[in-house]
């Protein structure tokens, strides 16, 4: 086996192989270039180490979020992109209740199979002026390397 000399690095037990001088050698922009790329490529192995039913508890506590602010923006980006394809989101507005939920909290997320997942969600909402809580089970799934919100329309 061939050793290369140029930036290469060879530990054996508490000896190294390799001289320090030939790291100084390396320019500025491969060495940041060198930086970016364990930075991202540490960044990338974190996500995929989250398990599904860690993402998605925590998307559909950012789409309950976005709901009981009414901001309808966010909550519709949520959806399936082929839910977007057939409900545009000026229809989504149209159809979605406004300030009727005051409060939600995914509970706990359920995934039987790997492409799919069951958010419990405790709602509260305002009904005739009082507060009602109550469960709601919702349905996620994974469409590519996402989670989205499967709509039952």
């Amino acid at each position: 086996m061939l050793l290369q000399r140029h930036n290469s690095v060879v530990n054996f037990y508490r000896f190294c192989l390799t001289a320090p001088s030939i790291f100084t050698r390396l320019s500025s922009n491969k060495a940041a270039v060198c930086i970016v790329v364990a930075a991202v490529a540490a960044g990338c192995a974190g996500l995929e180490s989250k398990p599904a039913a860690e993402v998605v508890k925590e998307k559909s506590q950012a789409r309950w979020d976005a709901l009981v602010k009414g901001d309808l923006k966010t909550a519709y980006e949520f959806y399936t992109p082929t839910t977007r394809q057939s409900l545009k989101y000026e229809g989504f507005v149209i159809a979605y209740p406004q300030n009727l939920y005051k409060s939600a909290t995914v509970d706990k997320v359920n995934c039987p199979k790997p492409d799919l997942c069951y958010a419990d969600v405790t709602l509260e909402n305002l009904v005739k002026g009082h507060r009602i809580k109550g469960p709601l089970r919702e349905t996620w799934i994974r469409e590519g390397n996402d989670w989205w919100y499967a709509w039952k329309g």
